[in-house]
């Protein structure tokens, strides 16, 4: 501890005394100025006691490539549900996204400056400048906003409840005619909790409803927490990814086992007979043999 101490102090202890010491500077760029000569000069062409050599000749050797063209992306990437009022969460902020896309699964890429939100499809949909964290600030683009009256309602989010699945439509039907003024706030319950269910245990808590005539969002909430495993967005993305990748997939039908076995019978006769073609014909003495000679000699 002590040697690795002392070779990390050693280097500080050399530019004090041999750049900084005894020598005043105008400015900062005076500073600098003597720095730069410094290095080329001085530091450059001292023997290292490790590895025996100046600086600058075994920089000269080093295989060094140079930097990537482009910075390395070191922004914070999040899986993030789009709520019922069209936005995403972020360090206690909220940001706007197009009202299409609520109750999507969006990916959510927080740089110093920016904070952009792409499709499941992998589309840029929203770009906001990034509010301090713990701001609690909501930042809206005016083009993202419905009007107050749409905001809220049924229509917005009518698409995405069906794509729940077949017991949707008619949840949805028995939902508008119990609730006729705030079906839209059911509706958009029921599809926040696409952050924690996964949408086919979703259906099935909804047909499980429409049974007993339950159309409230708090029964399907009761009836998921009986019935279902709460699951991550990471886990709902993966498997809508495997979704799409087993529908693009060509099908693969299984051969017959018959196949199989007629094959293994086949190698079987030529290890017997490994002097055989078996694509020759039989000659005359295997037919005589085999079945005799009706005409005879």
């Amino acid at each position: 501890m002590t040697s690795s101490k002392g070779k990390i102090e050693a280097p500080f202890k050399f530019i004090e005394g041999n750049l900084l010491g005894g020598r005043e500077f105008a400015d900062l760029d005076d500073l600098r100025a003597t720095a730069q000569w410094w290095l080329r000069e001085k530091a450059d062409r001292h023997r290292h006691r490790t590895t025996g050599q100046p600086p600058g000749e075994r920089f000269a050797e080093e295989a060094l490539q140079p930097l990537p063209r482009h910075p390395y992306d070191t922004a914070e990437v999040a899986l993030r549900l789009c709520d019922a009022e069209g936005c995403v969460s972020f360090e206690t902020n909220r940001y706007s996204v197009p009202a299409g896309h609520i109750a999507d699964i969006v990916t959510l890429k927080a740089t110093e400056e920016e904070i952009l939100i792409y499709s499941p499809e992998i589309d840029c949909i929203a770009r906001h400048g990034r509010a301090p964290a713990g701001a609690g600030q909501k930042v809206e683009d005016p083009a993202h906003c419905l009007p107050r009256r749409d905001r809220y309602g049924l229509e917005p989010v009518r698409e995405a409840f069906l794509a729940l699945g077949g017991a949707a439509e008619a949840f949805l039907q028995g939902l508008t005619g119990t609730h006729p003024r705030n079906a839209g706030f059911h509706a958009r319950f029921i599809l926040r909790l696409k952050e924690h269910y996964d949408s086919g245990d979703i259906e099935r808590a909804l047909a499980h409803a429409l049974r007993y005539h339950a159309f409230d969002g708090h029964a399907v909430e009761r009836i998921l927490h009986g019935t279902a495993q709460p699951r991550t967005l990471e886990s709902a993305r993966d498997e809508q990814a495997r979704q799409r990748l087993a529908a693009t997939l060509p099908r693969i039908a299984q051969r017959p086992l018959q196949d199989y076995s007629a094959l293994l019978e086949s190698t079987d006769e030529d290890e017997a007979d490994p002097g055989r073609d078996p694509d020759a014909d039989p000659g005359p003495c295997e037919d005589a043999q085999a079945g005799g000679d009706p005409e005879g000699p």
